[in-house]
């Protein structure tokens, strides 16, 4: 499972590194600060057992306090869940951002056609209405629209990021299901282990019972006690008839 959780964080870091380090398309500083907590998290644990905290309180110092206690905010987490936790923060961040990249765009498109029906004569109006914009349902379709506002940079970017959250989700689902399975499978192991450690106690204490009462009858019978070598027989013919009775009752269920 770790595996998993490492190939979904190696494509999660791929993704990171195709963000253009200035723009609009750059996440918040609170999401990037979480970003880099729960990345050194998962590389190199607690903080703590690291660094110590920046003294200096200096503007310059600022950024690195600030990392550092982003980086604190995560102690306590495995490498492994600090992982998870990167992976859903980075398609969670993504996804906000392209939503409101995506509402930009479409509110150009209809302010541009605003001012186009605005602009047109009329009569032009009524011959030839404008054509609307449409946004393609394909995520990964190579058409543009031409009018939409947004550069080639911007637009490449939020191509690469929808393909790399699109590949994302696709390992975690897989990542889920095998978690899913792992689970269960572990429940039915955990089941199958108790009975068979209840079957291991029941058949000790049978062997150990056998013994014992075997032992004893043959030490009665040598010292010659007719009397309880009498009781020990009947007692051994009173559990071969129960066990027949449990035989018979298991055929019967059959």
């Amino acid at each position: 499972m770790s595996d998993s959780v490492d190939r979904v964080f190696a494509h999660a870091l791929q993704t990171v590194r195709k963000i253009p380090k200035t723009g609009s398309a750059r996440p918040p500083a609170d999401d990037r600060l979480r970003l880099y907590g729960l990345y050194k998290q998962s590389m190199e644990g607690d903080v703590k057992d690291v660094m110590d905290r920046p003294t200096n309180y200096g503007p310059e110092s600022r950024p690195e306090i600030e990392k550092w206690d982003a980086w604190n905010a995560q102690s306590g987490l495995s490498k492994t869940e600090a992982k998870r936790l990167y992976i859903a923060t980075l398609i969670e961040v993504c996804a906000r951002d392209l939503v409101a990249e995506l509402e930009f765009v479409w509110d150009q498109i209809r302010s541009n056609q605003s001012s186009l029906s605005a602009a047109s004569p009329p009569h032009d109006r009524t011959q030839y209405p404008p054509e609307l914009g449409v946004v393609s349902p394909n995520p990964f379709g190579e058409e543009e629209d031409e009018d939409s506002g947004v550069d080639a940079d911007h637009r490449k970017w939020r191509r690469r990021i929808e393909q790399a959250l699109a590949k994302m989700a696709t390992e975690v689902t897989a990542l889920r299901e095998r978690m899913e399975d792992d689970a269960a499978f572990r429940r039915r192991g955990r089941l199958r282990g108790w009975f068979w450690w209840a079957l291991g106690v029941l058949g000790r204490h049978v062997v150990v019972e056998v013994v014992f009462w075997g032992l004893l009858w043959v030490w009665m019978q040598k010292r010659g006690d007719r009397e309880t070598v009498q009781a020990l027989t009947r007692v051994v013919g009173w559990g071969r008839e129960r066990v027949g009775e449990v035989g018979r009752w298991r055929r019967w269920v059959r």
